[in-house]
């Protein structure tokens, strides 16, 4: 995932040095998820130390929290099983609701991986019934222009003297606990 934003707009400097902009922000979430995981066919069950197994069986259980997800959404349940899976969780935000969802569906046409086609195929047309209501993000901002100089000038003598610190240091500290929270 990622997250990203921009101002645009602009507005009047009043006499406290501030500036009103507009800030549109987004968030763009690209997940990998695996096919299924057949134990005998991937091998996980060979493997003696139970690691792949284990990662297999987790494989499993968060794709089916997901398919779960993606049949609650379509069916416009009044319940929506999020916390059933980290995976799920991590992604609440980008099914549904205020987003815009792609799919990619990567399918087989050998003979043998043909319940694994079918499987991907379905969870693609239950996805593809999932009500979305995209729409913009954007807020008027005011922003400081004083302090934001102020915390760029501390920041650049702070860097140039080998030393990190000043409110731009404690902004990015902010968002990498706020982002380890979120990984939970």
């Amino acid at each position: 995932g990622g997250g990203g934003g921009g101002g645009g707009g602009g507005g009047d400097g009043g006499a406290d040095g501030g500036v009103d902009t507009q800030l549109l922000s987004a968030k763009l979430t690209l997940v990998d998820l695996a096919g299924s995981e057949r134990v005998k066919r991937s091998g996980a069950d060979a493997d003696l130390s139970g690691v792949r197994f284990r990662e297999a069986v987790n494989i499993n259980t968060s794709l089916l929290g997901l398919g779960s997800v993606m049949k609650a959404l379509g069916e416009r349940a009044k319940f929506v099983p999020y916390k059933d899976s980290k995976l799920t969780q991590l992604l609440t935000d980008s099914l549904g609701g205020n987003c815009r969802t792609a799919l990619v569906v990567c399918v087989s046409p050998a003979a043998a991986d043909h319940s694994e086609t079918a499987g991907a195929l379905e969870f693609g047309a239950r996805a593809m019934k999932v009500a979305v209501h995209a729409r913009v993000n954007e807020a008027m901002v005011r922003l400081d222009a004083q302090r934001i100089a102020d915390d760029l000038s501390e920041a650049l003598r702070m860097r140039a003297a080998g030393q990190q610190g000043g409110r731009l240091h404690e902004l990015e500290e902010a968002l990498r606990e706020a982002e380890a929270r979120m990984a939970v």
